[in-house]
């Protein structure tokens, strides 16, 4: 119906529109008011004559995405729906507010859709970098490009070689479950024509993300037009190949980002302009009469102590060569001292040698006091070789030596210490060459008084931008947020909100102190099973011990031993250690006795100290029964002297004696939880009549863990203590951060 204007369908129960309702462009008005659609076709967005519009008392949650196109759409009835897009609010403004929010709500997902596909393909890019995809005659990963607030980087890239070659490669390592990154792409369902698009459309605060230029490559790769490859010249050391390329950027930069870039470009360009600035008044002040008086006069007073130190340098080089050349002559003088007196030396001790000689020879046809006079003469000539007269002459030699060395060099010290005396003294010539080091010097004074004041400059200004940055955000922020914060740690720590997480944990403690506990009774239960069961070989031993009775023979005088059962006879009296098995050892009893866990719980930290008046007499009833139970098991187990009977009643005693024990820690548990309980209602009780005032929050805090103290054990008033200092803490913090935002403040 091409000519179609008007439709009213109120109140007839449709559950749904034609798809094809759009195609009724002469359209005008459109009544489907009290029906029971739930949505609208897409195409009824194609009516574009259409003014008039009911809808009201259906369901309908939303509207289509393209509503906004019904530009001529003058009345809009959405009352009595279940509408969730546009919003009640926006519905009650009219029908151009709810057309203006469907155009905006269309805008946002448009360009969501192209931050999403922005955003993929830069993961790509960087999955393609770190897994080494890109190669370099066709990918460079980092590429900068200034910008007026800061620098950009860019991955340069061919753009075909990144669909035909470089994406399914990636695509290949995708599909062979290769690791990837958390939070990195693993798949790519975007068209080409749809990802060129967006890139060449799509906008950061600091320009497009996608960008044409001329880019270097560190590979070449270039093709002639006859399919074979073209080796370009190299445009710079380090890069072969100068190509056009498509840059796209690594990041996309936030709206904040761009302000803060800004802000710091302008921070930047302030710091500079007065360090210049300090250099500047420094340079002038230097080229001015006083400046040039007084920096002329430090570099005349540096470059005379330069020019004393050079000469002082000069002299000690030449009393150094002086010394080093007089004890030279000195050392000659002696050296011919010392070789006459080695020769004599070796004269002297070649002839003792040959004397030893002769008299060792003489000493081989001797015998008894001959040949003990020979060798008195052989040690005597010894020591005399030892203790030669030129070897104390050649020590003297060496002492004198040292001796004229050490006054050759006080006298050539004394000469330099002179030489430098005058010339301290002295005044320093001013020729042409100390003119130039004065010139020199009045340079590096000023370039260093520049250097310090653009420094203090500096220093200066990056406090005032951090003091402001400080009054900007931080102290508005103190102002309005951070008492309520504090306000809002220091209530929970004073109470409101403790006494939940209190009960929480106390419940997990209690639990976690009795299976502690049950897990230690179980541990010495196995224990102490284990040392009966080894108590049982001594056992043993001694039965069979008992089956060799004493015998006495009249008539050989001598005593033996005879078996019982098999008759066999022996003299050496049996003992119960010849029956024990080889390797074995005495077994060490467990330090703890069941009994004492059972009446105290102090194995594992139980919580005896909760125990009320009633449960612990309870408790040490039980505890004293097993006591004697248990005694009558532990000694009928290792006495040497009992029957196999004493052993096997041992053990029943014993299981009874466990039976008691298991007894005991259900009721131990049982009496725990009660505790636990009275303690908690305590606590709630004191918690609720507190206040958040500072003069109730001692008086609180006291009650409170007065009532801890008296309900749990020695483990839980610890950790109470530590949750209890930490709070006190906080509160000094608050009072010490309300103080320092007043100061500020005023």
């Amino acid at each position: 119906m091409p000519r179609l204007t008007k439709i009213s369908a109120v109140n007839n129960g449709l559950r749904s529109l034609p798809s094809d309702i759009g195609d009724s462009r002469s359209l005008t008005a459109l009544h489907l008011a009290s029906n029971r659609l739930n949505q609208l076709p897409d195409s009824i967005c194609r009516l574009k004559t259409l003014k008039v519009l009911w809808l009201d008392h259906n369901y309908i949650a939303g509207l289509p995405m393209m509503f906004h196109q019904l530009g001529g759409l003058q009345q809009l009835m959405l009352e009595q729906n279940d509408m969730v897009y546009p919003p009640k609010e926006i519905i009650l403004q009219g029908c151009d507010r709810v057309r203006a929010w469907c155009h905006r709500r269309m805008h946002d997902r448009v360009s969501a859709r192209q931050h999403t596909i922005v955003m993929t393909v830069q993961d790509i890019l960087k999955q393609i970098h770190e897994r080494g995809l890109g190669h370099p005659a066709f990918f460079e990963p980092d590429v900068e490009v200034g910008m007026n607030e800061g620098t950009d980087h860019f991955y340069a890239l061919v753009y075909e070689r990144f669909w035909d070659t470089m994406l399914p490669a990636l695509e290949r390592e995708w599909q062979t479950g290769t690791a990837v990154p958390r939070g990195a792409v693993t798949s790519f369902g975007y068209s080409r024509e749809e990802v060129d698009s967006v890139l060449l459309d799509y906008r950061d605060p600091t320009g497009r993300v996608l960008r044409t230029k001329t880019q270097m490559f560190r590979r070449c790769g270039c093709m002639g037009a006859n399919g074979r490859r073209r080796v370009c010249v190299p445009p710079k050391v380090g890069w072969m190949c100068e190509r056009k390329a498509t840059l796209i950027k690594h990041d996309i930069i936030l709206e904040r980002e761009q302000e803060e870039r800004r802000r710091q470009a302008t921070e930047r360009e302030d710091i500079e302009f007065r360090v210049a600035l300090a250099r500047r008044l420094v340079k002038e002040g230097s080229e001015t009469i006083e400046g040039k008086k007084s920096y002329t006069k430090k570099a005349i007073r540096m470059a005379e102590a330069l020019k004393k130190k050079k000469q002082m340098g000069e002299f000690e080089s030449e009393a150094e060569a002086m010394k080093v050349h007089r004890r030279q002559v000195v050392e000659k003088k002696f050296s011919k001292r010392k070789d006459a007196l080695n020769k004599e030396r070796e004269h002297r001790l070649a002839d003792l040698k040959l004397k030893v000689a002769g008299l060792q020879e003489e000493l081989v046809s001797l015998r008894g006091w001959g040949k003990e006079q020979k060798e008195a003469q052989i040690d005597q000539v010894l020591a005399s070789m030892a203790t030669l007269p030129e070897d104390r002459k050649l020590a003297e030699v060496e002492q004198q030596l040292e001796e004229e060395v050490a006054k050759l060099e006080e006298k050539v010290a004394m000469v330099a210490t002179q030489k430098a005396r005058n010339v301290m003294g002295k005044k320093v010539k001013r020729d042409k060459e100390f003119q130039e080091i004065v010139d020199e010097m009045v340079v590096d004074l000023v370039l260093q008084d520049m250097e310090a004041a653009g420094e203090n400059a500096r220093r200066k200004a990056e406090q005032e931008h951090e003091a402001r940055l400080w009054k900007q955000f931080i102290i508005p922020s103190f102002q309005s947020d951070a008492p309520r914060v504090f306000r809002r740690i220091m209530a929970m720590w004073l109470g409101v909100g403790m006494r939940e997480s209190f009960a929480e944990w106390k419940i997990w403690t209690k639990k976690r102190i009795s299976q502690r506990r049950k897990d230690a009774r179980k541990a010495l239960r196995e224990a102490w099973h284990n040392y009966e069961a080894a108590g049982v070989v001594s056992v043993m031993a001694e039965w069979k011990a008992s089956f060799w009775e004493e015998e006495y023979d009249i008539y050989t005088d001598t005593q033996t031993w005879r078996h019982k059962e098999t008759g066999d006879v022996r003299t050496v009296r049996p003992t119960v250690e010849e029956f024990i098995p080889d390797g074995y050892e005495v077994p060490k009893p467990p330090s703890q006795r069941l009994e004492d866990m059972s009446s105290t719980g102090s194995s594992s930290g139980g919580d005896s100290s909760g125990d009320t008046e009633e449960t612990a007499p309870r408790r040490r009833g039980r505890g004293t029964a097993g006591d004697s139970r248990s005694d009558g098991s532990r000694s009928s187990g290792w006495s040497i002297a009992s029957s196999s009977s004493r052993s096997s009643s041992s053990s029943s005693d014993s299981g009874g004696n466990r039976g008691g024990d298991d007894r005991g820690d259900n009721d131990n548990d049982n009496g725990g939880d009660g505790d636990g309980g009275g303690s908690s209602s305590d606590v709630e009780d004191g918690e609720s009549s507190r206040s958040l005032s500072a003069r109730n929050t001692s008086a609180g805090a006291a009650s409170s863990l007065a009532a801890f103290d008296a309900a749990d054990s020695e483990d839980d008033r610890q950790v109470f203590h530590v949750l209890l200092r930490f709070r006190i803490t906080i509160q000094v913090l608050f009072v010490v951060c309300r103080q320092r935002v007043r100061q500020l403040g005023r």
